[in-house]
């Protein structure tokens, strides 16, 4: 079976170190296309419910933020994921999270099976949670491509066509309101599948996704 490793297209994951290890222990490397954070949504959804989440413990000048990190990840590894229906906790580990009242009263049956049967059943547990969550992760994955199909415009471009890139970098002194997104212009390379395509710029090549490309339109003089 192959693995695969998706990141975005930062340094931090996008670089000659990474790129040798992955080389090494047989890892295919993969980033998403660039302002695309949708190829990622997985984790880019989590990092927007936890930000939410952390923004509502921090203190108002939010310099204590490392401290609230461990408290806020318990909190959401021990909450029902509504894709699952399962708390992540109990899928990665096989049993609920204690919470402190559980350690001051105890399980009155914590004890009454060998180690061997607590493997056992930890794995049988897992074993039909991982197969009800595959069925709810298929089902809620049905129900997003069904609302993604209805809003996509699809679009094509071909080889050599000059194009708008949106790029919404923004810069120290300018209002965000009248800058343009579209201001830099590349080449059509090639097309990596149906919803990619390879753009020269003049910083080089990168792939971009087709909804944030804009043909560059030309008027006769």
């Amino acid at each position: 079976m192959s693995v695969e490793l998706l990141s975005d297209c930062g340094l931090e994951f996008d670089n000659q170190i990474l790129t040798e290890i992955c080389k090494i222990l047989g890892i295919k490397k993969l980033r998403t296309s660039g302002y695309r954070p949708q190829t990622n949504a997985c984790i880019e959804r989590y990092h927007r419910v936890f930000n939410t989440m952390l923004a509502k413990v921090i203190s108002q000048n939010q310099k204590d933020w490392w401290k609230m990190i461990s408290y806020a990840v318990f909190a959401y590894n021990a909450t029902c994921h509504s894709a699952t229906n399962f708390t992540p906790f109990f899928l990665m580990t096989g049993r609920q999270v204690r919470w402190t009242v559980d350690m001051l009263l105890g399980d009155p049956g914590e004890y009454d099976r060998s180690v061997p049967e607590y493997a056992q059943e930890v794995r049988e547990q897992l074993l039909s949670a991982y197969e009800v969550a595959r069925k709810h992760l298929q089902a809620a994955a049905t129900v997003a491509a069904n609302w993604y199909d209805k809003r996509v415009r699809p679009q094509e471009f071909f080889t050599g066509d000059r194009v708008r890139l949106y790029c919404p970098r923004q810069f120290v002194g300018k209002s965000a309101k009248l800058q343009s997104n579209y201001s830099q212009t590349g080449e059509i390379v090639a097309k990596v599948n149906q919803s990619a395509y390879l753009v020269k710029t003049a910083k080089g090549s990168k792939i971009y996704h087709a909804d944030k490309i804009k043909l560059l339109e030309t008027y006769p003089m």
